[in-house]
């Protein structure tokens, strides 16, 4: 009996593609905190302070991907570069105001 149940049981193979996009799917949160630091730099070289808000949204997604192991090197990239993007973007902000950025003051 044993084997009739075995010979019923229906086999599914995965495609390559397939394969990936559940990968993919994993860690959209760390995907997306890439893409957003991605356009946190667009933003700060095109607009100035339109880096600030990208920056934002890139390190919150980031740190909400970060503890899913499958994505984590693209979180902690898109992290930091959020996180290095936003005090460029405010030091550029600052230096349009005219005045020098209060962490850079002695």
């Amino acid at each position: 009996m044993d084997s009739n149940n075995k010979a019923k049981e229906k086999i599914t193979v995965k495609s390559e593609s397939d394969v990936y996009a559940e990968n993919l799917s994993k860690n959209s949160f760390g995907s997306t905190s890439l893409i957003i630091g991605v356009l946190t730099v667009l933003g700060c070289m095109c607009f100035y302070v339109g880096g600030i808000p990208f920056a934002l949204i890139g390190i919150i997604f980031g740190i909400v991907g970060i503890p899913n192991s499958n994505g984590r090197k693209m979180a902690v990239a898109g992290l930091l570069l959020s996180i290095v993007m936003l005090v460029f973007s405010y030091m550029i902000w600052d230096a349009k105001k005219g005045d020098v950025p209060a962490f850079i003051k002695t």
